[in-house]
């Protein structure tokens, strides 16, 4: 199965959850709640305690849906939020508030205070600021997922069966769809809707690691902070409206969950090497480099990450890669229309071409690790050595951030 199938039918199973709750909903608004008898139950009252109980189980989804979806776009900030405010939820967390308020506030410190150092030292507290977000993501997946299940469940399971009993191939289509469905599809359905918000977030935290611009950093803030400003701003007014964001923003996280894996895997890369300077230790050896692609190739994703080494034929290479990392090894030939470069940058090393304009285009991604070892590697690689500088103003900001966002760009230096 590939990633864009695998996120279609995730985002119908999505769907098809949210039309059921959607439905539930609006049965409770139309029919409303009726009040019981004085002396004896009626057939009227015992409805109005379904209802009531239905709406009570469906106001306890949005609410769950609302914080989970938080805690996956911001851990530090959802958790932070919810200890301060005594959320039943985290109560088990209470001891170690301070070490999550702390956190928060160094957070808080390198975002402002990076603004006015430079991106060189900027990068390594980013680099950690990354790995945090996956220690406390992990909390927050052990907290609230089984919270968004059980809230789930309630209340799939509270929904009557509309197959007849005496029929046992209505029974048996029942069983294999709807609610029954869902039910058996709780667990995964709540464990996928926090691993998409939570690897889209983290693509936030990878841009701002490779951003070499203080004022796209801050923005790229601000977007988590809209987020989440927006889900507690509409959950204020109704938790159905808060969740109804939710679901957009899961729908959103799911049809680019294959993008952002191959992006959160890139940051892992490079936080890694950066952070355990691994420069230092490592040698190139064996012929070949550890890349990511810049541009899409053959119908290979861009962010694709995987060894690149050069062949006999000039100006032709051979990439070798896994999808998804697991799936069974691809390989394949790509041939320029020019000679390559290996660019030296700010933080890592790239192999670019030159556009008619004489500007650097770049093609391939290399780790931190093999800073330093240019020389090395241009002579594997049969390419010469350049300096890539970086060019300050708004105008050269956007171009970067464009670049960086355009995941489906297509080289224009590859011989087909």
């Amino acid at each position: 199965m590939t990633s864009r199938s695998l996120c279609q039918w995730l985002s119908l199973l999505l769907l098809s959850c949210s039309t059921v709750l959607g439905t539930q909903a609006q049965e409770l608004s139309v029919n409303p709640i009726a009040s019981p008898e004085p002396i004896e139950a009626s057939p009227a009252s015992v409805n109005g305690e379904e209802e009531d109980s239905t709406a009570s189980l469906l106001d306890n989804l949005s609410r769950t849906l609302v914080k989970e979806t938080s805690v996956a776009i911001s851990p530090v900030i959802g958790l932070s939020y919810l200890l301060l405010t005594g959320d039943k939820s985290v109560e088990d967390l209470k001891p170690g508030i301070w070490v999550v308020i702390v956190l928060l506030g160094a957070t808080l410190l390198k975002d402002v205070g990076g603004t006015f150092v430079p991106g060189i030292l900027k990068k390594p507290l980013d680099a950690l600021d990354f790995f945090q977000n996956q220690g406390l993501g992990a909390v927050c997946a052990a907290l609230f997922v089984p919270d968004l299940y059980q809230s789930l469940y309630a209340i799939l399971e509270s929904m009557p069966s509309q197959a007849d009993p005496n029929s046992p191939i209505l029974a048996a289509s029942a069983a294999g769809s709807g609610s029954n469905m869902l039910e058996l599809l709780a667990m995964p359905l709540s464990i996928a809707c926090f691993l998409a918000v939570w690897l889209l977030s983290n693509c936030i935290n990878v841009l701002i690691l490779m951003s070499p611009f203080s004022t796209v950093d801050i923005c790229l803030k601000g977007v988590k902070v809209t987020a989440l400003g927006a889900i507690a701003g509409l959950s204020a007014v109704d938790p159905l409206i808060g969740a109804g964001l939710s679901v957009l923003i899961i729908l959103f996280a799911f049809y680019l969950s294959g993008k952002a894996f191959r992006l959160y895997w890139f940051g892992m890369i490079f936080a890694g090497d950066l952070i355990l300077r691994r420069h230092k230790r490592f040698q190139p050896k064996g012929g070949s480099v550890r890349a990511f692609l810049d541009q899409e190739i053959q119908d290979v994703p861009s962010r694709t990450y995987g060894t690149l080494k050069a062949t006999d034929s000039p100006n032709t290479y051979q990439f070798n890669y896994r999808p998804w990392l697991l799936f069974t090894q691809r390989t394949i030939d790509i041939r320029y229309d020019q000679p390559l470069k290996l660019g030296r940058g700010l933080i890592h090393l790239s192999i670019e071409t030159t556009e008619s304009d004489n500007d650097l285009d770049t093609q391939f991604h290399l780790a931190p690790r093999y800073n330093t070892h240019e020389e090395a590697l241009a002579k594997q690689l049969n390419m010469t050595v350049v300096d890539v500088g970086i060019r300050r103003g708004l105008k050269y900001a956007v171009t970067w951030v464009k670049s960086a966002m355009r995941f489906n760009r297509k080289s224009s230096h590859v011989v087909v």
